[in-house]
C-alpha cells in the first residue's frame, strides 16, 4: 500500500508515480526427450539440430525458429500447431508499471523484461504512448477462463462484496475506478480483479448472467496475480487497483473509458512537465 500522503497527492491528479523515469515459453524439450525414450544425441541426429542448439533452447539463450522446434518435436514422436489469437498478456501491463510506477515488482521478471524490450523497439516517446500499448497488449476483452464476462445491473459495492466473499485479494478497476478520476458518470464495464475469479463469479450468479460477448459485459471478473495488487488502495470501503493499472485497463477496454484514460494520462504528463 502507498502512504496516505502519496495517495492524496497522486490520486488528486490521478498520477501516481508517473516519474518520467509472440513471447513464447521455453519448450520443455527435456520432457519431449524423456517421453520419446531416446537420448539427446539421437534426437539431435534425427532433428538436425546440434546438441549445443538444443541446450541453448532449453536455457532460453536463443529464440528458436518454429521449423527447428517442429523438427525436434517430430524426432520425439510429437507435433504441434501454431495458433494466432488476440493478444492478451498481463505481462505487458506489468512491464509498463515497472517503468512508470516506483517500486513495482512483476510476477515474472524475465517476461516483463521481454515486454520492456518490445516497448524500447517501438520507440515510445511519452508515458501516454506506453500506457496505450500496454492496454492494447493486455487484452481485457479477450480473457480466458477462469475470468468471466457478466451482464446485469451491478454496483461497485456489490462487486466489493463478491470480492470479500471470494476469500482472496481483490480490487476494482474499469468504470468504477475511472469515474473517481473523471468525477463523472461513465459508460463501460466495471472490472473486479480477483485472486480467485471463479469464486468471485459464483458470488454474483444470483444477480448477473454470462454476457453473450465481452463487448456487452457490464462487469468483467478477471483472474489476478499477486503483482497486480501492488499499490492498490481503499476508498470508501472499496479496494481499487493502482491508478497506473486503472489507466492501462481503461485503454484496454476502449470506447469512453479509453477516452477518459487518455484525458487523465495527458493531464498527468502535462503536470509532470510543468
Amino acid at each position: 500500500m502507498v502512504s496516505e500522503e502519496l495517495l492524496n497527492v497522486s490520486y488528486s491528479i490521478y498520477g501516481m508515480v508517473f516519474s518520467i523515469i509472440p513471447y513464447m515459453e521455453s519448450p520443455h524439450i527435456n520432457d519431449w526427450v524423456r517421453r520419446s525414450g531416446l537420448t539427446k544425441s539421437a534426437v539431435s541426429a534425427l532433428s538436425g539440430a546440434s546438441l549445443s542448439t538444443i541446450h541453448r533452447i532449453q536455457n532460453q539463450q536463443t529464440d528458436p525458429q518454429l521449423g527447428t522446434l517442429r523438427e525436434l518435436a517430430i524426432a520425439c514422436g510429437l507435433d504441434f500447431d501454431v495458433q494466432v489469437r488476440p493478444l492478451c498478456d498481463p505481462n505487458a501491463a506489468q512491464a509498463a508499471r515497472m517503468l512508470l510506477e516506483i517500486g513495482f515488482s512483476p510476477d515474472h521478471q524475465h517476461k516483463a523484461d521481454e515486454w520492456i524490450k518490445r516497448f524500447e523497439r517501438a520507440g515510445f516517446r511519452t508515458s501516454v504512448d506506453l500506457l496505450k500499448a500496454a492496454g492494447r497488449s493486455s487484452g481485457l476483452l479477450h480473457l480466458s477462463s477462469p475470468s468471466t464476462y457478466l451482464r446485469g445491473d451491478v454496483r461497485p459495492l456489490r462487486l466489493a462484496s463478491a470480492g470479500d466473499a471470494s476469500g482472496g485479494s481483490w480490487a476494482l478497476s474499469g468504470k468504477a475506478h475511472l469515474e473517481l478520476g473523471a468525477a463523472k458518470k461513465l459508460s463501460g464495464p466495471h472490472i473486479l480483479w480477483a485472486e480467485d475469479a471463479a469464486r468471485a463469479t459464483s458470488m454474483l450468479r444470483d444477480s448477473m448472467v454470462p454476457a453473450r460477448s465481452a463487448s456487452t459485459a457490464t462487469a468483467i471478473i478477471a483472474q489476478a496475480t499477486p503483482a497486480l495488487f501492488q499499490h492498490s488502495f481503499t476508498h470508501e470501503r472499496i479496494n481499487f487497483v493502482s491508478p497506473v493499472q486503472a489507466l492501462i485497463d481503461g485503454f484496454s477496454l476502449g470506447n469512453e473509458l479509453a477516452d477518459v484514460a487518455l484525458d487523465i494520462a495527458k493531464r498527468v504528463v502535462d503536470s509532470d512537465d510543468s
